[in-house]
């Protein structure tokens, strides 16, 4: 089907961008929760550092932490380890956390990654990642004061591993810059 209009043009580019979110989703095919989560909450206003040594409590998803306010800092810690089913031959695995606005992921005392808003899942790559077991440890913030005021104040959502179709997730990146061309 061709445009003959802006206004067809920007439905036809909600369309294709509609079907592939949905590839996107096609691309993840089995996922593993990470349990056994635990979190010591530093307090308001606090410089960056090391893990508490006290303090811990378990925590699961969907609990609210940071006690409503902003400016505040929780660590977050587990020990796991990929399952062998998700590490399979044409696909990756990521690490999808849901913990905070902000934060640092260290990886076995080695810091590995930065979250952010739009930065919540990762790319697993290291072959002793994939087979050893893991201490997964985050220093996460709520974030500052705003005006108006947001309504997140930490909020532990999900903890993940992610089998990812290469191939497909692949496709979806190719089709996105093409789509972004059209844009």
């Amino acid at each position: 089907m061709r445009a003959h209009l802006p206004e067809e043009r920007e439905i036809l580019i909600i369309q294709i961008q509609e079907q592939l979110n949905e590839l996107k989703q096609l691309s993840r095919v089995d996922s593993h929760a990470i349990e056994g989560w635990e979190i010591s909450v530093a307090g308001n206003n606090q410089p960056p550092g090391n893990p508490p040594k006290s303090g811990w409590k378990r925590i699961g998803a969907g609990t609210h932490w940071g006690d409503g306010q902003p400016d505040w800092t929780a660590w977050f810690r587990c020990k796991t380890q990929v399952p062998k089913r998700l590490v399979q031959s044409g696909s990756f695995v990521v690490l999808h956390l849901g913990i905070a606005r902000e934060g640092l992921i260290s990886i076995n005392g080695k810091p590995f990654h930065g979250i952010s808003e739009n930065h919540k899942t990762f790319r697993i790559t290291e072959a002793s990642h994939l087979k050893k077991p893991l201490r997964i440890e985050v220093e996460a913030y709520t974030e500052a004061v705003q005006h108006p005021a947001p309504k997140y104040y930490g909020k532990f959502e999900c903890a993940e591993f992610i089998r990812v179709d290469e191939a497909i997730d692949s496709l979806c990146w190719d089709l996105q810059v093409a789509l972004d061309v059209l844009k």
